[in-house]
């Protein structure tokens, strides 16, 4: 299985187009397989498929290159300090308590074009969306 590196931007979308523009490369070096954009209540999630073998603390470090928000990612460092290989979450939805019910709430919403356009900004069109 391909490693997965997953990034949450909870900024503006030009925001999201410059931290590629500036550090995409990193992400062609390491062999893009598929890239997949999301857009949540806050900002985008941003997942890609790479080619090059890493272990947890590259994936952790790879992120942290490319600008994950970083309260996450000091979360996921923690995890990974005191569990070792630990999970890398990005979540489908949030679950909360109204009414004394569990909630699950939908986030995110895929958008293809947004993905096209950041492997435009890199230079990676042979990649699948």
């Amino acid at each position: 299985m391909n490693p997965k590196i997953k990034l949450d931007y909870d900024c503006e979308w030009r925001i999201v187009q410059r931290v590629f523009k500036e550090r995409g490369w990193l992400l062609k070096r390491l062999g893009i397989t598929s890239l997949l954009v999301f857009q949540t209540k806050k900002g985008f999630h941003v997942m890609v498929d790479i080619k090059t073998k890493l272990d947890q603390f590259e994936i952790l470090y790879v992120q942290m290159i490319l600008m994950s928000d970083s309260n996450r990612e000091i979360l996921n460092f923690l995890r990974y300090k005191k569990y070792g290989d630990s999970k890398n979450f990005l979540f489908d939805s949030k679950n909360f308590l109204r009414d004394y019910k569990i909630v699950s709430s939908r986030m995110r919403v895929m958008k293809p074009r947004l993905a096209k356009e950041l492997l435009n900004i890199i230079g990676d069109k042979k990649v699948k969306i």
